[in-house]
């Protein structure tokens, strides 16, 4: 018996278009593909990485900190050296709290073919460590800790100058 080929040219295949509509639409497999889930593209925290985290601490707490640095000046021979000062002072901390609640059902948690409470936790971490970033720049000092650009008596250095 002969063997009959049938060929069908490559031009020709890459035309064919499928439509899921009608009946047809009842056979076509639609694959979750998990494992190419597209993220959001997200911020990075800015602050997190340079803070340090304390632990088991109960009320307000206070932490001795550094003012200025002393003076330096480049005198001539004979000519006396102006004396010079460095002071020190305390950070009060009083805690604050943040946080994120995002209600899942049980159902999704069983059901669905993700591990969506890593995901969801996941996003959860992300959005803390922003919102932290947040507080940490531009703080009020009311409900949330004071940023850096509302606190007072920090150095400001202005790079306009000719000498910043």
């Amino acid at each position: 018996m002969k063997q009959k080929v049938f060929f069908i040219p490559d031009d020709i295949i890459g035309q064919r278009t499928l439509t899921a509509a009608g009946e047809g639409a009842k056979v076509i497999d639609d694959r979750l593909m998990v494992g190419s889930m597209i993220g959001l593209l997200r911020n990075q925290s800015a602050i997190l990485p340079y803070c340090t985290f304390m632990n088991d601490l109960k009320g307000n707490i206070t932490i001795p900190r550094e003012g200025a640095d002393p003076s330096v000046a480049w005198v001539s021979e004979g000519q006396t050296l102006g004396a010079s000062s460095t002071d020190f002072g305390n950070l009060k901390l009083s805690p604050k709290k943040v946080g994120s609640l995002v209600p899942v059902s049980k159902d999704l948690i069983k059901q669905t073919s993700l591990d969506v409470e890593a995901l969801i936790a996941r996003k959860i971490i992300t959005a803390l460590a922003l919102g932290i970033d947040k507080a940490a720049i531009y703080g009020d000092g009311v409900s949330e800790p004071l940023g850096l650009l509302n606190e007072t008596g920090l150095a400001v250095i202005d790079f306009s100058a000719d000498n910043p």
